[in-house]
């Protein structure tokens, strides 16, 4: 009896029997690189606390090398933040890192991010020491677009307004930064050698306390008292022995 010879169908099958097994591997594969699983090129996606935005980060200059003791503007690292809606691109912002010991990351860059409580608009680190973080509208609501955000230790009072201190050399005073305006109001300007210190808030109450600024011609006792905003009057309160939580 003679030998049986494969027919041209029966090699077509072993043949491709391994590509059969390969193809599903290929697919899955593919799809997880498409959606980042092993993917270095591919990056986890930054949103704002809200989810309303989605952030991207671009270094568009690397810090030079120096061994200088103080790092000029011009070689220091550069940043350019990007925040996206459903709709597309809204704003463009330009960071300059502060040239600390370490160059920022986009990572330490997020966390120094300060967005207000619905992300109507977003606070800028300072880039430079003694300069102002700046506040960068995000609401396209919103009639400004930029202007600084001088305040310290403050406490939200609403979506758009916070209470809190405004410090400089010979000059502490408790103000309000009006997110709708774009504009900082005093509840208590400085009176150098004078100052005031926001000690609280509740609900529409500041406690401040008034005290002699480092340009003091005298020691005198520190006073407190509670401002109410609604009716802009001031009844005096007992100091704490300690700055109270905001």
């Amino acid at each position: 009896m003679g030998v049986a010879h494969p027919t041209i169908e029966t090699i077509m099958i072993e043949r491709l029997r391994p590509a059969r097994l390969i193809l599903p591997i290929v697919s899955i594969a593919f799809a997880l690189i498409l959606m980042g699983f092993g993917n270095p090129i591919a990056k986890k996606t930054i949103h704002s606390p809200s989810g309303r935005f989605e952030l991207t980060f671009t270094l568009v200059k690397e810090a030079a090398q120096t061994k200088k003791a103080k790092v000029a503007p011009d070689i220091r690292a550069l940043w350019r933040i990007s925040f996206f809606d459903e709709e597309g691109l809204i704003k463009t912002v330009n960071f300059r890192d502060p040239g600390g010991k370490k160059t920022l990351t986009e990572a330490d860059i997020y966390r120094r991010l300060h967005f207000s409580p619905k992300d109507d608009f977003v606070v800028i680190p300072p880039e430079a020491i003694n300069a102002a973080p700046r506040a960068i509208a995000l609401n396209k609501t919103l009639k400004w677009k930029e202007t600084p955000f001088e305040i310290e230790e403050y406490t939200w009072m609403d979506d758009f307004k916070a209470v809190g201190d405004k410090k400089a050399h010979c000059s502490h005073g408790v103000y309000i930064f009006d997110g709708e305006r774009g504009a900082q109001i005093p509840i208590k300007k400085p009176e150098s050698p004078i100052g005031y210190e926001l000690l609280s808030f509740d609900g529409k109450t500041a406690t401040v306390r008034m005290f002699l600024d480092e340009c003091r011609m005298q020691d005198v006792p520190a006073k407190c008292f509670s401002h109410d905003l609604a009716n802009d009057t001031e009844t005096p309160v007992q100091c704490p022995g300690k700055k109270g939580k905001r």
